[in-house]
């Protein structure tokens, strides 16, 4: 008899040990499902986590999201035979892609006393990778070749012809995240320039990029 209730106490602990265990094991699948649940509905997982860092589609780009540019530029430099000459122009350019972006520039150039030359132009940009790269400013070079029309002063005669340049300078965005808000948006541009009929010129462009 006792040899019977020994063997039926055995049986009941063993019993209840496996009973405890499978419970412990279907909580635990349960709560991975929960788990792996929320992950899909709500956050997303450690690998679409991995993606969205290596392949960020939402970051700001200023060539891809405003495209267009407008700026005014003040520039001076050697463009008649005795006197230093100053120069005033309008450009509108817009970003085809990262590296290229196609304008219209016109300028009006004097000598202080009076009107020398005026000029309507087409240029295309090539721009390098950012040199600087970050939410608060980007900065990248550039060179550009630009061709037109131009009106100008000769020793009082005054001519109609061609013209053409080469230009290169370095183009500076304050970005969205920029801390002065006022300056958000803005560029600078120094640039040098040289071409035909005019030789040399240096000079500052200050613009904003915007999208229509």
């Amino acid at each position: 008899m006792k040899k019977f209730l020994l063997m039926c106490v055995l049986s009941l602990a063993f019993g209840g040990a496996l009973f405890a265990q499978e419970e412990i094991t279907a909580e635990n699948e349960s709560a991975q499902e929960v788990t792996e649940s929320k992950s899909s509905q709500g956050k997303p997982s450690n690998l679409a986590r991995k993606a969205i860092i290596i392949f960020p589609e939402d970051e700001f780009h200023v060539w891809r999201d405003f495209p267009w540019s407008l700026g005014a530029s003040f520039e001076t430099g050697g463009n008649t035979r005795e006197n230093v000459e100053t120069g005033y122009g309008v450009t509108i350019d817009r970003y085809l892609s990262k590296i290229i972006a196609l304008g219209i520039r016109a300028t009006l150039h004097t000598d202080a006393e009076e009107v020398t030359a005026t000029e309507v132009m087409g240029h295309i940009r090539f721009y390098t990778p950012y040199v600087l790269n970050n939410p608060y400013y980007n900065a990248t070079f550039f060179a550009q070749f630009g061709f037109g029309g131009t009106y100008y002063v000769d020793e009082e005669r005054r001519k109609d012809s061609f013209t053409f340049d080469f230009a290169a300078g370095f183009r500076f965005f304050f970005n969205n995240g920029f801390i002065a808000s006022p300056l958000r948006g803005f560029y600078i541009e120094p640039f040098i320039r040289t071409g035909y009929p005019f030789l040399f010129s240096g000079g500052l462009m200050i613009g904003h990029w915007f999208n229509m």
